[in-house]
C-alpha cells in the first residue's frame, strides 16, 4: 500500500465529525455527553459539538479538546461575526434577523459557512427532532448525515427531512420498527444504545441499619403520576414504614406537590431537591449522588431516553418503574421491579416489597450492573459509533465518485 493510499484510509477511518445538538438534546444525554465526547476523541480526527442556541448543559462537554460551537442570540450593528476563545466558538446573529425568518435557507447558509472552516466529513444529529436542520446543513456542505433516534415516535421527523445516510436508534424496539417501516433502508439503520460505565460497588441497601433512601428524578409536569407516587408514600407511612424520599426536579407543579406533601403530613420523609442533572457536570458526579440512595423510582413512562435511569442502574440502585418503561433496560424481577402504570396500590405494594426484602432488592441492583456491563457500556457505544462513522463516510465518498457529473 502506498503512502497516499494509507492516507486515504486514515481519512475515512478518522473523520472530522460535527455533533449537532440543542438544549433539549443535551438535557436528554445529560452527563453521558462528557464520556461520549471523551471516547470519540480517540476515534475521530477532530470533534466539534455544534449547539443550535445556548444551553447550560454545554458545560458537560470537555472543551478543550472538543471544539464547542454555539449559536448565540447577539446582535451587532456591523456584519455577523464569530468569536473564538480557546476552542469555544460563538456565532452571532445578523443585524437583520427578520430576513432569516422569512428565508430560513439564509440561516442554513450562514451556519454552514462557519462549519465549513473546520472541514467536517460527517454530521451526527444527536436527536431526531434535529433531522431537518441537519439535512439542510449536510446538503450545503455535501457531507453525510446520521440521526440518533431517542424518542419512540422519532421517525416522524424523517418525513420532513428525508431519510438520512444513517439512523441510529438507541432502543432495539425502535430499531426493529424502523427496519420494518423502511425496508429499503434497513441496512442503514444501526442500533446504538447509549452507554455508561459501571461502579465497582452496589449502592442498594449497603447500610443494613439505615432508613431506606428513595429518589425520584422527574420534572414537575406529570401531576397525575407524581400525585400517585405521593399517595403511595402515604400508604407506606400509614403502615408504619420508615423511609426518606428525595424528589428531584422543577416545573410548574412544584407548589401543588409541596402542598400535597404538606396536606398528607409527609414533610418529615419527603424532601424536594433541585434537578440532579443541573447539579453535576459529568456522570461520575451524578453516580456519586445516586449512590447515596437505595431505590430509584420512575413514576411515569417517558417517551424519550432518561439518562438518570441508566446512571441509577449503573450504581446498583433498585429500580421501580411502570410496566413497559425502557424495556431494553428494565426486566421485571431481573434488573428491576415493575408496577401497573397509574395504579397507586400497585406502586405501594412494589415499594413495600423492595423495602422489606432487602437482599432481593440488592440482588436486583447487582443484576442490573451485570446486565449493563454486557450491553450498555460507553466503550461499546463509542466503538459502534466509530464503525458507523467510517462506513458512512466511505459509502458517501464512493457514491459521490461514482455519481455522474452534470457536465456529462
Amino acid at each position: 500500500m502506498t503512502s497516499t493510499e494509507g492516507s486515504n484510509v486514515d481519512v475515512v477511518r478518522r473523520p472530522r465529525v460535527v455533533l449537532l445538538c440543542d438544549d433539549a438534546a443535551l438535557q436528554v444525554y445529560g452527563p453521558v455527553m462528557r464520556r461520549l465526547c471523551i471516547g470519540l476523541l480517540d476515534e475521530v480526527e477532530e470533534l466539534n459539538l455544534f449547539c443550535l442556541g445556548e444551553s447550560d448543559y454545554l458545560d458537560f462537554a470537555p472543551c478543550p479538546p472538543v471544539r464547542v460551537i454555539r449559536e448565540v442570540r447577539k446582535y451587532y450593528e456591523t456584519s455577523p461575526r464569530t468569536e473564538c476563545v480557546e476552542r469555544r466558538v460563538d456565532i452571532s446573529s445578523p443585524r437583520l434577523p427578520t430576513l432569516e425568518t422569512l428565508v430560513p435557507h439564509r440561516r442554513d447558509i450562514r451556519l454552514a459557512g462557519v462549519l465549513a472552516e473546520y472541514k467536517p466529513a460527517l454530521i451526527h444529529a444527536l436527536q431526531d427532532h434535529l433531522a431537518h436542520q441537519g439535512r439542510n446543513l449536510a446538503r450545503i456542505l455535501n457531507i453525510p448525515l446520521l440521526v440518533s433516534v431517542l424518542a419512540r415516535d422519532g421517525e416522524a421527523h424523517f418525513h420532513h427531512a428525508g431519510f438520512s445516510e444513517g439512523i441510529l436508534p438507541s432502543c432495539s424496539y425502535v430499531a426493529r420498527r424502523l427496519r420494518k417501516r423502511h425496508v429499503g433502508a434497513a441496512r442503514h439503520i444501526y442500533f446504538v444504545p447509549i452507554g455508561t460505565h459501571i461502579t465497582e460497588t452496589t449502592s442498594s441497601f449497603v447500610r443494613p441499619d439505615c432508613m431506606p433512601q428513595l429518589v425520584c428524578c422527574s420534572p414537575y409536569q406529570h401531576g397525575q403520576d407524581l400525585d400517585m407516587l405521593i399517595n403511595a408514600l402515604r400508604i407506606l407511612a400509614d403502615s408504619n414504614q420508615d423511609f426518606a424520599v428525595a424528589l428531584s426536579g422543577s416545573g410548574r407543579l412544584e407548589q401543588h406537590l409541596r402542598h400535597k406533601v404538606n396536606q398528607l403530613k409527609l414533610n418529615e420523609c419527603v424532601h424536594f431537591i433541585d434537578p440532579i442533572d443541573k447539579l453535576v457536570e459529568e456522570s461520575d458526579a451524578l453516580k456519586a449522588i445516586l449512590s447515596a440512595y437505595d431505590i430509584f423510582v420512575v413514576p411515569h413512562k417517558s417517551p424519550i431516553w432518561q439518562p438518570e435511569l441508566l446512571e441509577a442502574m449503573s450504581v446498583g440502585n433498585t429500580i421501580v418503574a411502570p410496566r413497559g418503561t425502557a424495556p431494553d433496560l428494565i426486566r421485571h424481577e431481573q434488573t428491576g421491579l415493575n408496577f401497573e402504570p397509574g395504579n397507586t396500590q400497585s406502586l405501594a405494594q412494589v415499594l413495600r416489597k423492595a423495602i422489606h426484602d432487602r437482599p432481593a432488592s440488592r440482588q436486583l441492583g447487582i443484576n442490573a450492573q451485570q446486565y449493563l456491563k454486557k450491553h450498555f457500556l460507553v466503550s461499546h457505544m463509542v466503538s459502534r459509533l466509530s464503525k458507523v462513522y467510517a462506513q458512512t463516510v466511505r459509502s458517501f465518498q464512493t457514491a459521490s465518485v461514482s455519481a455522474p457529473s452534470h457536465n456529462e
